[in-house]
């Protein structure tokens, strides 16, 4: 009763049962409240129920004529624990419908996760940023994914700040591995993620991009290689956060105090996940070591820059500064400028 079925939706595993084809099904367009999953069975099938924060796990036996009545496995069943995994997390629950030679698996309420096999159960996070691949704000994200999940990085080469969505279609970009699952490239923020995504990472759950050196709030959005990273991932269908620290003048910034401010923010937007087409922008306060720091969940301001110039010869030099631009109260820069966390949901 063994045979080896190949995920329409990329992902691999080896199934004990008889599953024959597993597709992950959502109408184009629609923001569903359940994922949905479609597995075409020829007799019996067995899923294992992973609670994605504490691993335990629970063998899901179902056969044809039985899906009202699915039964659990004891765990004595070891020849089963290669069956396709579905992690889940608290608060959520799956449940078993057929019809006819189809079993569905919806999950409520829709949830980030992933089939895999035995042994590679860890969420697998891909890191970039626009600062650059050694830039210390990426290695304060690398520190903190890891004890997320499994962590790739694709990251530009050379500083991309100010490089908004653009991407590279007319020349070949140099791709070089600088350790196992980690690369530079000679492209923007938003090409690292297509890169990753199309060619050289596989079976990505989560896009990470950060921690940005400088805040990108408000109409910072339009310009941000940071927050254009993450919004490619959103186009390319996975879920992402961008994550900046905005500094102040006359304070030293200390990228641990960034990670302890950022780690209850990531694992709480990873819980909750983004709907399609949906990723999230997370601006850190530059606040005094011990002070508090409030996650407030906001909209973005819809204030202009304090654009202006300085006029030298035929050149001009800007002169704009980013503290002394207009503030909406109860928008991301001025409570991130006052001390919080700001948490945006942006949607394409």
């Amino acid at each position: 009763m063994t045979s080896i079925a190949k995920s329409l939706d990329s992902h691999h595993g080896l199934v004990r049962g008889c599953v024959t084809q597993m597709v992950k099904y959502a109408p184009c367009g629609t923001a569903l409240p359940q994922a949905v999953w479609v597995f075409h069975v020829n007799s019996t099938a067995v899923f294992r129920i992973i609670d994605a924060e504490t691993n335990a796990s629970r063998r899901l036996i179902c056969g044809r004529g039985q899906m009202d009545n699915p039964v659990w496995a004891p765990d004595s069943l070891d020849w089963r624990s290669t069956a396709p995994a579905i992690r889940l997390r608290s608060g959520w629950n799956a449940s078993l419908h057929e019809r006819g030679t189809t079993i569905l698996l919806h999950v409520q309420p829709s949830p980030i996760f992933r089939v895999c096999h035995d042994g590679n159960n860890k969420m697998r996070i891909l890191l970039t940023n626009d600062d650059g691949w050694d830039a210390p704000g990426l290695a304060a994200l690398k520190t903190l994914a890891a004890e997320l999940g499994e962590v790739h990085v694709l990251a530009p080469r050379d500083p991309q700040s100010y490089m908004s969505h653009r991407v590279t279609t007319d020349q070949p970009m140099h791709l070089v591995e600088t350790a196992p699952g980690q690369f530079h490239l000679a492209g923007t923020p938003a090409d690292c993620v297509r890169a990753a995504l199309r060619e050289v990472i596989s079976e990505v759950d989560w896009v990470l991009s950060g921690i940005n050196r400088g805040g990108n709030l408000g109409a910072d959005l339009f310009t941000s290689g940071t927050v254009a990273a993450a919004r490619e991932s959103a186009l390319l269908g996975k879920p992402a956060i961008a994550i900046s620290q905005y500094v102040r003048r006359n304070l030293t910034l200390d990228w641990g105090a960034s990670i302890q401010l950022a780690r209850p923010v990531l694992s709480e937007l990873m819980r909750q996940g983004c709907g399609a087409k949906g990723y999230w922008n997370v601006n850190l306060p530059h606040i005094e070591p011990g002070s508090p720091a409030p996650m407030i969940y906001c909209d973005p301001d819809h204030e202009p820059l304090d654009v202006k110039f300085r006029r030298e010869g035929d050149h001009l030099h800007y002169a704009g500064s980013y503290q002394g631009r207009p503030q909406t109260p109860g928008r991301d820069v001025a409570l991130c400028f006052g001390g919080a966390v700001t948490v945006s949901r942006l949607q394409l």
